[in-house]
């Protein structure tokens, strides 16, 4: 027999540790306040949960097959904004979709979200729940939001046997009371990275090279310029292999309309 949805809401962490098997919970003398869509503070004054600075595509998380329960469905998830995705998921938080692209079910939609939070009585481990529910009521998404620190991992643990609950679970650092604007980490890419140094370094190179031959030679114009004489002649070889490049072109469209005479 299934377990009812109005059970479930009342009590969302309280089915968490279950599946988790954290051991006794205490939910009175710890909240999480919602204040968004995917934000909410804890009442104990650690500060917000935050998933904003994750948000990176619409759904963020996308196509994830469960994992501790495998079924012939891929998850999505989009912590802060709703989307939409083949016919039945429409301005949804989590869909569920066949594996081959037939069928999708709404499994919670953005504006049902609610937020709580419990303390291992155990390991004094804070959980942090975000519950979407669908529209028929149904349906009940558990998001358990872990904080870590590294990356952000997301899990689908799947739908969990005998219940109307899927169990996901996101690790991130933005997932910790008070982490902030940038706990995401940067966006950017290794090469992006990489050709900021060397910018970085050839403007810090320029500068303070000029400004020192300035200050202490006192230099001026061209000889102002660390290593002048190389830079002009680089210079030089740019301008002769750009003339040499264009002439080339040039003969080669002119030899091209070379007809004999009639």
């Amino acid at each position: 027999m299934k377990l009812a949805v109005n059970t479930v809401t009342k009590f969302p962490v309280l089915f968490v540790s279950l599946l988790l098997h954290v051991g006794t919970v205490s939910c009175q003398d710890l909240s999480c306040n919602k204040t968004g869509p995917c934000s909410c503070v804890m009442g104990d004054g650690s500060g917000e949960v935050n998933l904003q600075p994750l948000v990176t595509g619409n759904p963020t998380f996308k196509d994830f097959p469960a994992t501790t329960y495998p079924d012939d469905y891929l998850y999505s998830w989009n912590p802060c904004e709703p989307f939409s995705q083949g016919s039945s998921c429409e301005d949804v938080a989590v869909c569920q979709k066949t594996k081959n692209g037939s069928d999708d079910y709404d499994l919670g939609h953005q504006s049902s979200v609610q937020f709580q939070a419990a303390k291992s009585d155990d390991t004094g481990e804070v959980i942090v729940v975000a519950m979407y529910i669908t529209e028929d009521q149904l349906r009940v998404t558990l998001v358990q939001l872990q904080c870590t620190t590294g990356g952000t991992n997301f899990t689908v643990v799947g739908a969990v046997p005998a219940t109307i609950i899927y169990h996901f679970i996101l690790g991130s650092p933005c997932a910790c009371p008070g982490a902030g604007p940038n706990c995401a980490g940067s966006s950017l890419s290794i090469g992006s990275l990489i050709c900021i140094s060397v910018l970085a370094a050839v403007a810090v190179y320029f500068i303070f090279g000029s400004i020192l031959k300035a200050v202490v030679k006192r230099k001026v114009g061209w000889e102002a310029i660390p290593n002048g004489d190389f830079w002009k002649s680089l210079l030089s070889y740019i301008k002769d292999g750009c003339i040499y490049a264009t002439s080339h072109c040039h003969r080669l469209v002119k030899g091209s309309h070379n007809y004999s005479a009639i």
